[in-house]
């Protein structure tokens, strides 16, 4: 009887979360130890993940004493996901980028159930994940079996409480979850992207990427060798410091992004 008991709840608790609709609130910090509020909408079969970046577009002081370039709008950035492709929005020079990407064939976790921590009092265990050029810690719970998580993070049999991209470009850390009448958040994006008449692959996503930042390397460095001759002066630019304040800016890094930039160099 008691094999029997535990076979429904484990085959019935997945299918009760999947009918439900969810809104799980998360802090996002960033590169430059910017916090950021955040929320994952979801109904089971789609997920909107929505950063609420109050931030207007331009140059920030960082509490470092150096200073960032926030790129920014009223919609900020946002992810939202179907059960086939991800759609990822972010702004580059004032310019909106939305792209997709078959997430389904890149999300091959490896999950170590020997590596437990307790977060918010759910049970956690550890996954990582490489993904487009970045390589991903997650900690999540079977406890709340929701597939989607943070960005385009799915696929874990459940919910992700914490994840952090390991080279430092972002941290995501659960505040709470609670059921939701409706998802209105979800569908109104969903709406948005789908109208969109200028829309990338993940393919064209990279080749655009790329030509961006180099031809805008190319320009910099004109700009730089122009004013050191008016000034008689020579510019001392760390070329990988540069380099590295383009992907903290994309969520996926082209694969021969930084093998272009280097071909061009400051000094």
């Amino acid at each position: 009887m008691k094999k029997v008991l535990f076979l429904f709840i484990f085959l019935v608790t997945p299918l009760l979360f999947g009918q439900k609709k969810y809104k799980i609130d998360y802090t996002y910090t960033d590169v430059n130890k910017t916090s950021i509020e955040s929320s994952l909408f979801t109904d089971g079969s789609e997920s909107l993940y929505q950063l609420y970046d109050k931030r207007d577009r331009g140059i920030k002081d960082l509490p470092n004493g150096e200073i960032s370039f926030v790129e920014n709008d009223n919609l900020s950035r946002f992810c939202y996901t179907n059960n086939e492709k991800a759609y990822y929005r972010f702004l580059s020079y004032g310019n909106e980028f939305i792209y997709f990407d078959k997430y389904n064939e890149k999300t091959n976790w490896e999950i170590n159930n020997d590596i437990k921590k307790k977060i918010n009092n759910y049970e956690c265990v550890q996954a990582k994940l490489s993904m487009n050029g970045r390589r991903y810690t997650a900690w999540f719970t079977y406890e709340i079996p929701i597939k989607f998580g943070p960005m385009k993070l799915h696929n874990l049999p459940g919910l992700i409480l914490e994840v952090k991209e390991d080279g430092g470009f972002f941290e995501i850390k659960f505040k709470s979850i609670q059921k939701v009448e409706n998802v209105k958040e979800l569908f109104d994006v969903k709406k948005y992207v789908l109208n969109k008449k200028v829309m990338y692959s993940y393919q064209d996503y990279e080749k655009r990427i790329v030509e961006i930042e180099v031809n805008n390397k190319i320009r910099w460095i004109s700009e730089v060798k122009k004013m050191d001759a008016e000034d008689e002066t020579t510019t001392s630019i760390n070329d990988d410091l540069s380099n590295k304040e383009v992907l903290d800016n994309l969520l996926d890094c082209p694969k021969n992004l930084i093998t272009e930039l280097k071909k061009y160099q400051y000094n």
